[in-house]
């Protein structure tokens, strides 16, 4: 999804693993599109593993925030693992504040600033077995 302030892509590699890029600023239309796009998984009562590549994200609505985060943390058994690669100040603390949210509902997110880590818990995560994530 692209936005005049930024882009949303969302891949789906296999069926438990997100990957989402988002580039410039992350905005509410956007994270009502994300929401949408997955929520019909959800319904199929799938689980997945997710990598945020973030490195590019220049900030973000506090309403778009709010709102995904409101959302995974309501959407939790669902939701495996969270990884997320940002540079951005600001970013890196809207991250660690909607953490805080998830941890307390059961998800604590991964977040790095170094790109090689994030890729290689990403290919760990693509060549480990297909088996469904549990929240167990």
């Amino acid at each position: 999804m692209q936005e005049p302030a930024g882009t949303l892509e969302i891949f789906m590699p296999r069926q438990d693993l997100v990957v989402t890029f988002v580039e410039g600023q992350l905005l509410l239309p956007m994270a009502e599109r994300w929401i949408e796009a997955l929520e019909r998984h959800f319904a199929r009562g799938l689980c997945f593993h997710t990598f945020h590549d973030w490195e590019k994200m220049t900030g973000y609505e506090s309403k778009a925030r709010q709102k995904l985060t409101s959302w995974v943390v309501a959407s939790i058994e669902h939701i495996a693992s969270a990884t997320f690669l940002t540079t951005d100040r600001m970013v890196k603390m809207g991250v660690t504040a909607a953490g805080v949210a998830t941890a307390f509902a059961g998800l604590r997110m991964q977040v790095t600033s170094e790109r090689e880590l994030f890729e290689s818990a990403l290919q760990g995560r693509l060549t480990a077995s297909r088996a469904p994530p549990s929240r167990a």
